[in-house]
């Protein structure tokens, strides 16, 4: 089995060094175009190029073997399939990728994956941190009005290749849609066995606790609310995840800090995020 899996990851590894390489390639190819065909392309131009081509493959990663980022209006949806094991293969995909990027790429670049490796996005202007500790997934707001003040509430919705597990409210402090401190939130669970869901509404700086229980009455998922409006999903069992983070307002969504810095010194060097969302 480690074999496959070395053999998977290697190959995956070549495919992505290659799709970099073509996309340097057509890079390359189009500054030709526009030297022949007009002037000779600025030095800024090529930095800006380097640093899209670097921050697309990151973000190209970061879709297909982490979490996919969408928009329903203003609401910002974020699928994801999570395993008991961690995100072993994406943080090795990503590790190769900034060895491939930092060895190879024809201009001086720098991938810092110290974040995107676990990887940590951040939800602006709102400044709402989207993390992923082991067996964990957590949107953590500031205690503002412009952050928490600015979410109206988290829909969770689980699938499971198991029976629907049984839930159970440890603590819930349940409030009245209308209550100035009231956040939306609804649980849906889909198992091999047909699905249910629950809706509430909690107080963003109060305490709420759902754990979900298996047929042998273990605690395989353990969804918490406190303040300010945090939201953590624990899990114990592989899943498919939806989380959808209910805003007033439209929101981006970058994967890290500064995480792409390229040296083209001395004409110019550039450093910044990698934007894996607009809506």
């Amino acid at each position: 089995m480690a074999m496959k899996r070395g053999v998977v990851l290697t190959l995956s590894v070549i495919l992505m060094a290659s799709a970099f390489l073509y996309l340097l390639a057509a890079i390359s190819s189009y500054s030709h175009s526009i030297k022949e065909i007009t002037i000779p392309i600025s030095n800024f131009e090529e930095l800006n190029m380097q640093f899209d081509s670097a921050a697309y493959g990151a973000k190209s990663i970061l879709f297909n073997e982490g979490v996919s980022v969408s928009n329903e209006g203003t609401w910002l949806v974020f699928e994801e399939d999570l395993q008991v094991a961690g995100m072993k293969d994406y943080y090795s995909s990503m590790y190769s990728y900034k060895l491939f990027v930092e060895n190879f790429a024809n201009v001086n670049t720098t991938v810092d994956i110290s974040e995107a490796g676990r990887p940590r996005m951040h939800i602006h202007p709102q400044e709402i941190e989207v993390d992923h500790p082991i067996g964990k997934v957590r949107f953590t707001p500031e205690d503002t009005q412009e952050s928490m003040g600015g979410l109206e509430g988290y829909t969770i919705l689980i699938m499971l290749d198991e029976p629907i597990p049984r839930q159970e409210w440890e603590t819930i402090a349940e409030v009245s849609e209308n209550d100035s401190d009231a956040m939306y939130l609804h649980v849906g669970m889909q198992g091999n066995d047909g699905g249910l869901g629950e809706t509430v509404y909690v107080g963003k700086h109060n305490s709420s606790e759902l754990r979900l229980y298996n047929e042998q009455n273990q605690s395989i998922i353990t969804i918490q609310v406190k303040s300010p409006a945090e939201l953590t999903i624990n899990y114990n069992v592989d899943m498919h995840l939806k989380t959808i983070v209910q805003l007033n307002s439209s929101a981006s969504v970058e994967l890290g800090t500064d995480m792409i810095y390229v040296d083209m010194r001395p004409d110019g060097k550039k450093t910044g995020k990698v934007i894996v969302h607009e809506s």
